[in-house]
């Protein structure tokens, strides 16, 4: 299914929700609930409570008041003031690993990967049993695209924190990166049997469904994700791939419902528009397909798959150069997309 749950940008939000659930957790806060927010605290009353001392213009706080101030900083945003109240937790304690933990969220979620994997190797050298450190470490090099020692990290969760819901699913994500689809799909059941109304792992066990081509238990699967999910975000994302399996199975009528009512849900998301078009090539309606892809590039100028379609488009109209240019466009965002590269090989070969 073209690994539509492998792509980086869906990832990414759960490797950012992920990231603040098990600093959350390891601190004894509330799981992350299915909307993947942290509950919203008030930055500016965080900030202001609870002053130790005060030096010159410098205000001093406890340890639980700057943890605290970090999880305010992470909640508005303000992530260079959440990473200088981390580092006041490093400097107050520097045996204590929730301050490192803290800090190693707070460089993750500012794409400053390599701080973020030291903090957590920190964290883990001052306290080895620590779940939450190998699920952010985890998570970690899933964003740098490392899925081989991620998968090592969520394994070792996994045996030290055995029903954790989140940990599975991550797992089961790991699996599917790797290709490893009956392992995603036996990640998926563990969850389900923990929670059995857990949309997020029906939505990977569809995936891993839809790779193996068994489009028929990939429907059963969304159609669960469509009817469990609360978030508005899922929703989409499932009623998309539904789309893209009812696709396959030639049901284009079917496939057509479902793209418009994501559409309808998240105008300004690229995935519906780049899969719609897809199906317009399917059904041969290539002008038509461009249109989509054209909106998709639009929303997202980054989406290897959205100018890999038009690519394939563009070709079947006889647009050769346009073909060219955006397979191109698509390799250099994505250096192994099998459908751009397929349309320069046949581009190649024509010109012998």
């Amino acid at each position: 299914m073209l690994q539509l749950m492998q792509e980086k940008k869906w990832n990414q939000c759960f490797l950012l929700a992920g990231l603040i659930g098990c600093a959350a957790s390891f601190f004894g806060y509330q799981a992350i609930p299915a909307s993947y927010a942290c509950a919203a605290e008030n930055h500016t009353s965080a900030v202001s409570e609870g002053k130790d001392k005060v030096l010159g213009n410098r205000q001093e706080y406890s340890f639980a008041e700057y943890i605290k101030r970090v999880k305010a900083g992470w909640d508005s945003k303000h992530l260079d003031q959440a990473l200088e109240d981390a580092n006041h937790l490093v400097s107050l304690r520097p045996q204590d690993p929730r301050g490192y933990l803290l800090r190693a969220a707070t460089y993750a979620q500012m794409q400053k990967y390599q701080e973020s994997l030291e903090d957590c190797n920190k964290t883990l050298q001052l306290a080895p049993k620590v779940a939450e450190a190998y699920v952010m470490r985890g998570a970690v090099y899933s964003a740098q695209g490392d899925f081989p020692r991620a998968l090592a990290d969520y394994q070792q969760a996994v045996a030290l924190k055995p029903n954790n819901v989140k940990v599975h699913n991550d797992l089961a994500g790991v699996y599917g990166h790797l290709k490893q689809y009956d392992q995603e799909i036996a990640e998926s059941d563990q969850v389900l049997r923990l929670d059995p109304k857990n949309a997020l792992a029906y939505m990977y066990k569809g995936t891993a469904y839809g790779e193996k081509k068994d489009y028929i238990k990939a429907l059963e699967n969304f159609n669960k994700v469509i009817d469990l999910s609360a978030d508005k975000n899922m929703l989409y994302v499932g009623q998309s791939m539904r789309a893209y399996a009812y696709t396959k199975m030639k049901k284009f009528d079917l496939a057509l419902a479902d793209y418009n009512q994501a559409i309808a849900l998240q105008p300004n998301r690229e995935l519906a528009y780049s899969y719609r078009g897809y199906m317009y090539v399917d059904q041969g309606k290539y002008d038509k397909a461009v249109g989509d892809f054209d909106h998709a590039i639009r929303l997202d100028k980054k989406s290897a798959r959205a100018y890999a379609g038009r690519a394939t488009a563009y070709q079947k109209l006889g647009r050769n150069d346009d073909a060219r240019k955006d397979a191109e466009q698509a390799l250099s965002l994505q250096k192994n997309n099998k459908e751009a590269a397929k349309v320069l090989k046949e581009l190649k070969a024509k010109k012998k």
